[in-house]
């Protein structure tokens, strides 16, 4: 939502959703868009970008090639191997989706709290070629519902 929205920018990066039943979850937006090559200069427009510097602990960076479902490459990960010996950018470490939200957010008091929807920009009224697979796929949810 952070780079995806094209009217509002989503407030927080690391921040604590509220839903509708009352009940709570953490919640991560990164600053900068999920499908990244992890050069440092990425690395260093996702830390400008990042709102929630002064409470939210560290922000998530994600690379690899995400929509073509291949991941990471070799050299994305040999690239994060020397980042230490680069003393102009930020300090990385690599870690899992699990390992971050635990890390900065479980503990963290400083954490804002988003009750309402999470509403992405760039897709609304979009349309789609996958009416038949989503009729389809809206009748299973009433079976499923009904069994």
């Amino acid at each position: 939502m952070s780079t995806w929205n094209d009217t509002n920018r989503f407030p927080h990066n690391n921040f604590i959703w509220k839903g509708i039943d009352g009940s709570c979850v953490y919640a991560c937006v990164p600053p900068t868009h999920f499908i990244t090559w992890n050069m440092p200069s990425q690395i260093q427009e996702n830390w400008e970008a990042y709102q929630d510097k002064e409470k939210g602990g560290q922000t998530l960076s994600m690379y690899g090639y995400g929509d073509g479902g291949s991941g990471a490459t070799e050299e994305m990960l040999e690239m994060a191997r020397r980042f230490p010996k680069l003393s102009a950018m930020p300090h990385t470490e690599l870690t899992g989706g699990a390992a971050f939200l635990h890390k900065n957010l479980e503990s963290n008091p400083n954490l804002a709290t988003w009750d309402g929807e999470l509403y992405l920009e760039m897709h609304r009224g979009t349309f789609t070629t996958k009416s038949n697979l989503k009729r389809l796929n809206r009748a299973l949810e009433f079976k499923l519902r009904e069994a």
